[in-house]
């Protein structure tokens, strides 16, 4: 073979290729509009976690309450003034998890982070 193609040919592959092209960036387009939990999560429960404590310190007794039931599992034991080994809540575990993996990528030059969080989240057990 000579390695050389015919206009018509180059024409046919460039059609089929742009055609591709195109169906893909159309998929792109889609799933980047999707609005996943993480998406909404980001948005609109990380502005509040910022201020967690101006909020949770001008709350009532009721919200304190369901705000420490959302980060721990189990009642607080207190042992010579110190919280002996609190249990965390699975949503609280995954936020830890997820933290230490970003903490470990900053240290890297090159880290594959979608891998990483997808091992992280997979190692949730939501029920």
């Amino acid at each position: 073979m000579d390695r050389v193609i015919t206009s018509h040919d180059y024409q046919d592959m460039k059609g089929r290729l742009d055609k591709d092209i195109v169906l893909v960036k159309d998929k792109l387009s889609d799933l980047q509009q999707e609005v996943s939990p993480f998406r909404i999560y980001i948005q609109e429960e990380v502005p509040m976690l910022e201020n967690l404590l101006d909020y949770y310190t001008k709350s009532d007794g009721v919200t304190k309450k369901k705000i420490l039931n959302t980060i721990f599992a189990e009642k607080l034991i207190v042992i010579n003034g110190k919280v002996a080994a609190p249990v965390f809540t699975e949503p609280m575990q995954l936020i830890f998890r997820i933290s230490e993996v970003l903490r470990r990528s900053e240290k890297k030059k090159e880290v594959d982070l979608n891998q990483s969080l997808v091992a992280t989240l997979t190692k949730n057990s939501f029920s």
